[in-house]
């Protein structure tokens, strides 16, 4: 028994959200990668050098990026390349800007809506898309997203740093469609209207469901998956036909989410 804590406790992941912005981007991303790809969590990154290098390169492109720049792009791998040594080879990065304010939020947004202009079957976009197969790269595991007020614009900068690298445009961000989707959780966690009203005690509630889920074995526990999903589902369908929810709806929206993949999308 004491073995099995000890393991528990290196899988939970160890690295505390510096805000709750942070926290839900994460959980946004989860959301849109697990409508396309097996198990697609991103995993909270504990070697600090993913997290560190997303805040350099935020608060870098703040100090350094300004209006005669406007025609350079603002990757690391592009802007002043001779002036610093923030671009790292295994990792990759979306890049939002606007003017006076940028939220994590509202940069997913737009990010995760260039879906529209990605064509799976022809791995083509048609349109601007890189954002958008950067989120749902399948070989990506670990991500993390930094913010930084401009110094000389006043606009606010977004970077969210994945690894490994590998978001390229002659690659398929992911090999097969996931069988199991739920569309009506991605419209929720995208919704910037419905996630503002989440209260602080996600973060408690998201850690209590990472402990949960990580003692489950799909085919080991299925039955009581079974049993778990056949109390959970009539909640849950009550809740979709609401038009307001509350923060116990939204804890029975992830649980009823989390079983199914874990019944059906391993």
């Amino acid at each position: 028994m004491r073995y099995l804590f000890l393991i528990l406790l290196l899988l939970i992941p160890n690295y505390a959200f510096a805000s709750e912005e942070q926290r839900i981007i994460y959980l946004q991303h989860n959301a849109l990668r697990n409508e396309k790809i097996q198990n697609g969590n991103f995993r909270i990154y504990s070697d600090k050098e993913l997290i560190e290098d997303a805040q350099k390169w935020a608060n870098y492109l703040a100090k350094n990026y300004k209006t005669e720049h406007k025609n350079i792009a603002p990757h690391s791998n592009s802007f002043q390349t001779q002036s610093h040594s923030l671009y790292n080879e295994n990792q990759w990065e979306n890049i939002a800007w606007w003017k006076p304010s940028m939220s994590l939020n509202r940069a997913f947004i737009l990010w995760a809506e260039e879906e529209k202009n990605y064509y799976p079957q022809e791995n083509k976009c048609r349109g601007v898309c890189g954002h958008y197969t950067q989120i749902v790269r399948e070989k990506s595991k670990f991500v993390w997203c930094a913010q930084a007020q401009s110094k000389n614009n006043y606009g606010q900068w977004v970077v969210c740093r994945y690894s490994p690298a590998g978001n390229y445009v002659n690659k398929k961000p992911y090999q097969h469609q996931q069988n199991f989707s739920n569309p009506l959780y991605a419209k929720i966690i995208l919704s910037i209207e419905n996630i503002e009203k989440l209260s602080k005690k996600w973060k408690k509630i998201n850690k209590q469901l990472e402990k949960l889920f990580i003692k489950f074995d799909s085919n080991k526990d299925k039955e009581k998956l079974l049993k778990y999903q056949e109390k959970i589902s009539p909640i849950y369908n009550k809740i979709i036909k609401k038009k307001k929810l509350s923060i116990n709806d939204y804890i029975v929206i992830q649980l009823y989410y989390r079983v199914q993949l874990e019944l059906y999308g391993k």
